[in-house]
């Protein structure tokens, strides 16, 4: 398959942003629909998307801030089994478990550490993003087809702060450690439909990325939306099959310049999309150290 035109949905670049925080709630069943986000998004058509298989040269991880890697596990689950199983259930663990130890030899850490993972499925329902979620990580999300980065650099940090041993993060402020968060993304069958797809962040300015915070019942979180730039330059590896692994930076340190250090990403739609077989997907979010 070639490269193909799409929709993805961006935050309006408006002025009230330079002075309002945007923000989005969840969980929040008190609040009127009109106070669950001041965030207000455009979509724009026409979007071209690289098909990485057709590329000289794939994705680099570290120049591009992603990668496509074959890498099968036969721990994946299968098409809907997730939906019929439980948080604890040995069929996740287990997949969880040697999605980390992939990521690990591949990327030569010393450690990896899977605090979060997310099953999504081309659900045919209208979804405004601002329900309240389902607490069970089993219960499928439809794909986010808003462009955005999970967290901000803010907001990595904060994740850090969550997960590691005091010890730990002075290793890491004092440059004894090195640390990132990564999202190793998988599908459940081959993609006909909704599948990722990822911005070259050496395409992405640090202007374009605006932070907004997620309020949550129990905490806020800081991401990334997005103003959308004629010249970023979106890939999607067509046909994508479960024995392929996508994994891209979510966050790393911020570094000096004006170009991202990680790459946006979003769900879209194709030309000709085949709906027999609706995308379902895992990802699983890691905290990758190297010493």
């Amino acid at each position: 398959m070639s490269d193909v035109y799409t929709t993805l949905g961006f935050l309006r670049d408006l002025p009230k942003y330079h002075t309002e925080q945007p923000y989005e709630a969840f969980g929040h069943p008190e609040l009127p629909p009109e106070a669950l986000t001041n965030c207000e998004l455009e979509y724009i058509e026409g979007i071209r998307v690289v098909d990485a298989r057709e590329e000289d040269h794939s994705p680099c991880l570290d120049i591009n801030g992603f990668c496509f890697i074959e890498a099968p596990s036969k721990f994946t689950p299968r098409p809907g089994q997730i939906e019929e199983s439980n948080i604890e259930d040995p069929i996740i663990t287990r997949y969880l478990d040697d999605t980390r130890n992939i990521v690990q030899e591949y990327l030569r850490a010393n450690r990896v550490i899977c605090f979060d993972w997310r099953y999504r499925k081309n659900i045919l329902q209208t979804a405004t993003g601002y329900e309240e979620r389902n607490s069970s990580r089993t219960f499928a999300l439809p794909p986010g087809i808003n462009v955005h980065c999970d967290y901000s650099y803010n907001g990595g940090h904060d994740r850090l702060e969550m997960h590691l041993l005091p010890e730990e993060l002075e290793n890491i402020r004092s440059g004894h450690s090195k640390a990132v968060l990564m999202n190793a993304w998988r599908p459940l069958l081959v993609v006909q439909n909704a599948p990722l797809m990822i911005c070259d962040r050496q395409t992405v300015r640090k202007t374009d990325l605006v932070e907004v915070d997620k309020i949550l019942s129990d905490k806020v979180e800081k991401g990334f939306h997005i103003h959308h730039r004629d010249w970023h330059r979106w890939y999607y590896l067509s046909e994508q099959t479960p024995d392929e692994l996508a994994l891209f930076k979510s966050w790393v340190p911020e570094t000096p310049g004006e170009i991202a250090d990680y790459p946006p990403h979003g769900a879209g739609r194709l030309e000709h999309e085949i709906l027999d077989s609706l995308r379902e997907s895992i990802e699983v979010r890691m905290i990758v150290i190297w010493k």
